[in-house]
């Protein structure tokens, strides 16, 4: 979503090849004459010259029909590689991605936020000791993507307002001092609907269930950021009036309720802990979990009623919830009389890390549009 061709690369053969390839997976070359509509002589040499180049790879071979099998070609995964980081006010999360868009690395850092130049040589120092660990060839490491909870300006160099971090009008260019890799900033939610909605050109929701609540908007296979890039602040519409207090100042937002710290907070245990009790149905973690859900279905049903398409759970907490969906969906239903189902709700592909890897697809899809 929101990496299709440009016009700077309109009418480029060769990436519209990988890019294929990398949407599909692998391909052979009679179906790429077929779905990109082009000569069998134009993809022959194009694939050939790629394969030269080590961009793409020879894979299996795709099922007879009579004749010759049919190679598939797939991304050679070691052409390039990017990093992605996640950073939240409590913890910091890095992934690393293949050119293929395959996470080969992910962990997570407990690292309390705080603005000072300590704190991003620390992180860096992270991002760094992944490519020294995973012998990387620097030339080929295209970038790192950050994802960040707040509102972020066109061109990236400003972090307008962050309520989770109390940073505003701050710039971006303190990151840059820290890595001689090319940076590129996105807010956490987008970021993850990015990740989550690779290669869809459908509608949805994303709710992203986390340190905070945030959301993303995907329309017709592109994100919708609002005029003001404040689009999809799902955390703070108020859904208790004169309630909790939220980080923003406001009373009885969504984020107080319906955040991994809201659950935190009224257990006294991390998330981790808070989800293996209610596996086991602890009678002291089950009312804080009940409550959960109730204002998730609020959330939920809100949203259904306001944007009338598919709502992918994501986050932190939306890892755990797979299990728990027919109740969610229970709740959903109670508040809702205008749908039969609850089949538009989704759970999250990525479990883990889809924020940090969404912000460093930025680089995959250039480094694809920029193939020649």
């Amino acid at each position: 979503m929101e990496h299709r061709s440009t016009a700077k690369n309109k009418g480029n053969k060769k990436s519209d090849i990988v890019r294929y390839i990398f949407e599909h997976k692998n391909a052979s070359k009679t179906e790429l004459t077929k779905e990109l509509e082009l000569s069998m002589p134009t993809v022959l040499q194009n694939t050939k010259e790629l394969l030269e180049q080590g961009i793409l790879v020879e894979g299996g071979e795709y099922e007879s029909t009579g004749g010759r099998r049919a190679k598939s070609l797939a991304l050679n995964g070691d052409a390039a590689y990017a990093l992605g980081m996640d950073v939240t006010s409590e913890h910091v999360s890095f992934v690393l991605l293949n050119c293929k868009g395959e996470t080969l690395k992910y962990f997570t850092k407990v690292k309390e936020f705080h603005s000072t130049l300590d704190y991003f040589r620390e992180v860096f120092f992270e991002l760094q000791g992944i490519i020294e660990r995973e012998n990387l060839p620097e030339d080929r490491v295209l970038g790192i993507g950050i994802a960040l909870p707040g509102i972020i300006d066109n061109e990236g160099k400003m972090l307008v307002k962050s309520h989770s971090l109390k940073l505003e009008g701050v710039s971006l260019k303190i990151f840059g001092q820290m890595s001689p890799h090319e940076l590129h900033f996105e807010n956490d939610a987008n970021a993850a609907m990015i990740a989550e909605r690779e290669g869809i050109e459908d509608d949805a929701i994303y709710l992203f269930l986390s340190n905070t609540v945030g959301g993303a908007i995907c329309t017709q296979g592109r994100l919708y950021r609002g005029n003001n890039r404040k689009a999809g602040e799902f955390g703070h519409a108020v859904i208790v009036p004169g309630g909790r207090l939220c980080h923003c100042g406001k009373k009885g937002c969504v984020n107080p309720y319906c955040s991994a710290q809201a659950l935190e907070s009224a257990s006294g245990l991390p998330l981790e802990q808070v989800m293996d009790c209610v596996a086991k149905k602890d009678p002291k973690v089950m009312p804080i979990w009940n409550e959960y859900l109730d204002y998730l279905a609020i959330t939920v049903s809100n949203l259904r009623m306001m944007y009338d398409t598919d709502i992918i759970l994501g986050g932190d907490v939306g890892a755990y919830l797979e299990p728990y969906m027919l109740d969610l969906g229970k709740r959903v239903m109670d508040l809702n009389t205008f749908d039969s189902d609850t089949s538009y709700l989704k759970n999250s592909v990525y479990k883990k890390g889809g924020a940090a890897a969404g912000a460093a697809l930025h680089f995959i899809h250039r480094f694809i549009d920029e193939i020649c």
